[in-house]
């Protein structure tokens, strides 16, 4: 089966910088009480493990995706304006499993540089630039909304702080569930579980177009906290 570009581009895209978020809970290793606001713990060598599932359906074929997620906190470095940015690396490999033809496989590796205080999460590509992602508007409060991007036409919002997630790691509770929407895209959705303490917990996505669609599931597997 020859690949949707579009489709392949964003399923791999989807291992970019959102998934640089976090969530914990019960039955994982590391810290069981929320420290604050720490929805995402930021020391140097903290690793997290994830395992990816899903699928890409187009012209009445479907490929099969699977692979892993291995992110870890490289160092505490700083951005030109003075600022601190913990610098936090992303490997991504991902199979693809056709109907017709042989297996491949991707991977890519993704640097992000994230800002953190008492009011916001920020995810930089760099340590010059001025541009950046609002991963999180904090407190999280339930309803609330921001556009990740400047001019994005996602908005992303709180959806619940009792949410409950099994996944290889464990079962966790009282997650917060984030999602993405875009109004000219109704169908799709971007579910994203985090909870103080831990880290990424579980997202997930769907693509869906009039004629193809994609899945993809990201579920953590194992984690180790400084």
């Amino acid at each position: 089966m020859r690949q949707d570009g579009k489709h392949l581009t964003a399923m791999v895209a989807l291992l970019g910088v959102s998934l640089m978020l976090g969530c914990g809970g019960d039955g994982g290793t590391g810290p069981s009480e929320p420290q604050g606001d720490d929805w995402l713990p930021l020391a140097v060598g903290n690793t997290w493990h994830a395992v990816l599932d899903g699928y890409l359906a187009a012209a009445g074929d479907t490929t099969d995706v699977d692979g892993t997620l291995d992110r870890e906190v490289m160092s505490l470095t700083s951005h030109e304006q003075g600022f601190d940015l913990w610098e936090l690396r992303a490997v991504s490999s991902m199979t693809f499993y056709p109907e017709q033809g042989t297996s491949y496989t991707i991977t890519d590796t993704t640097t992000q540089y994230l800002y953190e205080d008492s009011t916001e999460i920020r995810g930089y590509n760099d340590t010059i630039s001025t541009d950046y992602e609002l991963i999180l508007m904090l407190p999280l409060e339930v309803g609330n909304t921001w556009y990740p991007e400047a001019e994005s036409v996602l908005v992303r919002e709180v959806m619940s702080l009792s949410a409950s997630v099994t996944v290889p790691a464990g079962s966790y509770t009282d997650c917060a569930h984030l999602m993405d929407t875009d109004a000219t895209q109704p169908d799709d959705a971007y579910n994203i579980y985090l909870h103080r303490g831990v880290g990424l917990v579980k997202e997930v996505i769907d693509d869906e177009e009039p004629l193809a669609d994609s899945h993809l599931e990201m579920e953590l597997e194992s984690f180790s906290l400084n």
